[in-house]
């Protein structure tokens, strides 16, 4: 008792108490600026449009940030960067561009911060409106327009209460009309060259 109450002893002990308790502030500040600096760069990625690098960033930084106060974030510019991809290239994958756009709303509902997220689902939503009328109106095929539909459906959900402004209405439906009138013709066309065929066949 006598050596553990002497003064030594007590320095040595409160010295080894503090120098742990620095060794965990420490660490905490390094694990702190490795999750804002990775962080940043998948955040810094995806507003430079760069939407498949800044997906590999968040996954990396989920890996290693599970759950922390900045899992939502990932999580959301995850789901962002993945739509992205998709639709804001000049050749769109709407069928996919749909399906991302679908889950980062699924996810999103449940993540801190979607709400802030209204602005990009708009965006996205009126992108992938435009660009599957217009795979239609050149594919001549009526699965990207259904995706254009389907995609104003959900303009229309995260719109305000105003909804889309008129003259943006006007100019998706419009160009969804020019893709009707497409597929229809070729529809026409191939129903020409059906009949043609059978009659030369008879």
């Amino acid at each position: 008792q006598d050596i553990v109450r002497s003064p030594f002893v007590l320095a040595l002990i409160g010295g080894v108490v503090g120098v742990g308790l620095l060794a965990g502030i420490f660490y905490y500040i390094i694990v702190r600026e490795g999750e804002s600096r990775r962080l940043k760069e998948a955040t810094t990625a995806f507003d430079q449009s760069k939407y498949a690098e800044a997906e590999k960033l968040f996954l990396k930084f989920l890996e290693f940030y599970p759950e922390t106060g900045s899992t939502d974030v990932a999580r959301l510019g995850l789901h962002k960067s993945r739509v992205g991809k998709h639709i804001m290239t000049t050749t769109p994958d709407v069928t996919q561009g749909l399906k991302e756009l679908e889950d980062l709303i699924r996810v999103g509902n449940d993540l801190d911060g979607f709400k802030e997220e209204q602005e990009t689902v708009r965006r996205y939503a009126d992108r992938l409106t435009f660009a599957g009328a217009r795979v239609g109106e050149i594919s001549q095929k009526p699965e990207p327009l259904a995706i254009s539909k389907k995609a104003m459906e959900i303009l229309r959900q995260f719109s305000p209460e105003s909804g889309i402004p008129k003259d943006r209405a006007e100019e998706l439906e419009r160009r969804q009309r020019i893709a009707e009138a497409a597929i229809v013709k070729r529809m026409a066309f191939t129903d020409a060259v059906q009949q043609i065929r059978g009659q030369l066949e008879a």
